[in-house]
């Protein structure tokens, strides 16, 4: 009997022991790389016109602006994009602002798309000063172009963009409104996700 115990215990430590090393293997990369995002690409449009931003750390920033030549803009629609995404995809959410008479400025995020990668530096989709000093580039960029000057500015970000839109309109005067689509905090992200995959290698 004694054996038999010994051997269901056994087993259960092995059993335990690969469950943990396989799920752990699984789950670090999510925190460490990012989940697998797919971000539905967009197609370059040649009406656009391509711009470059310094940021204050020195690294350009590629984008695109829709400027209205046919008539003057109401404001400028800064748009910042999703974790793996790019400028281009600006039109899919801001086609109804630039129609109302919006010009949309969108850029890349530092690492990704055409912009400067930095190095040492590898973006997850948690929210970062970078990404910060980056938004603020970009504000910085429509509050000084000669043909933007004196325009409401505001703040269109998706998903990680959402997130870096709203904290920059807390942070910069300059921003007169913002729109968040699936913007998340880090911590509240956190907070609802650890203890989910805690219970996956450690028993309740």
């Amino acid at each position: 009997m004694w054996v038999i115990l010994g051997s269901v215990v056994l087993g259960l430590i092995a059993l335990e022991l690969v469950f943990q090393v396989v799920l752990v293997r699984l789950i670090v990369p999510w925190f460490e790389n990012g989940p697998p995002f797919h971000v539905p690409s967009s197609e370059e449009d040649p009406e656009a016109e391509r711009i470059e931003i310094e940021t204050a750390d020195g690294l350009l920033l590629r984008g695109s602006l829709h400027h209205h030549l046919d008539r003057p803009p109401r404001g400028v629609i800064v748009y910042c994009h999703e974790f793996t995404g790019s400028h281009w995809t600006a039109m899919a959410y801001c086609r109804g602002l630039y129609e109302a008479g919006f010009d949309i400025l969108s850029f890349d995020f530092r690492n990704h798309g055409e912009s400067d990668v930095q190095p040492g530096y590898v973006p997850l989709h948690w929210l970062s000063d970078h990404e910060m000093t980056d938004v603020h580039a970009a504000i910085e960029y429509a509050a000084g172009r000669p043909e933007l000057v004196g325009l409401p500015i505001g703040l269109y970000g998706v998903s990680r963009g959402g997130a870096a839109a709203m904290v920059a309109t807390a942070q910069n005067a300059a921003v007169e409104a913002v729109a968040s689509d699936g913007g998340y905090g880090t911590n509240t992200l956190m907070q609802f996700h650890t203890p989910r995959w805690a219970l996956l290698v450690v028993p309740a």
